[in-house]
């Protein structure tokens, strides 16, 4: 399936994604540099050496709430067994603080130029990345994001 992002400086301007671009399994995950909400930078080289959970999803208007809640209750759980650091990246400039707030995860927003930059076309799309960089598992939808079984590998 192909999708385009729409430019509000460029309306006429349509970019394709393509999802056979997009970061795969077994790869290193591609350099980025987040700001968080909290104003932390957070970049490809600073998560080495943990487990990591990206989180992308396009907007809050569309959250599925029992699925991410799921994802913070295994996170709980496993970051007493690991370390792990999670980040949810949102594409636009919404509340997201409170969704975040006194949850084991950071949150970026306005982060469209990474869906864009990473080619995803499904939401949310989740990568667990290993210690070394390389991404371990990828998710799409609204199906249970089970990294857990991952972690023990």
């Amino acid at each position: 399936m192909e999708k385009y992002l729409f430019d509000p400086e460029d309306p006429r301007k349509v970019i394709l994604r393509n999802p056979a671009l997009q970061p795969k399994v077994g790869e290193e995950f591609p350099e980025f540099v987040f700001q968080t909400v909290k104003g932390k930078e957070i970049t490809t080289a600073s998560m080495r050496g943990n487990w990591s959970l990206l989180f992308f999803k396009n907007s809050i208007s569309t959250f599925h709430q029992a699925q991410f809640d799921q994802l913070l209750a295994d996170l709980n759980e496993a970051s007493t067994e690991v370390k792990i650091k999670a980040i949810a990246i949102f594409a636009y400039d919404e509340p997201v603080e409170l969704l975040l707030e006194n949850h084991p995860i950071d949150g970026v927003k306005n982060g469209n130029g990474f869906f864009q930059r990473f080619h995803l076309t499904s939401m949310p799309t989740v990568f667990l990345i290993n210690p070394e960089g390389q991404i371990e598992a990828k998710f799409e939808g609204t199906k249970p994001i089970d990294f857990k079984s991952f972690l023990g590998k």
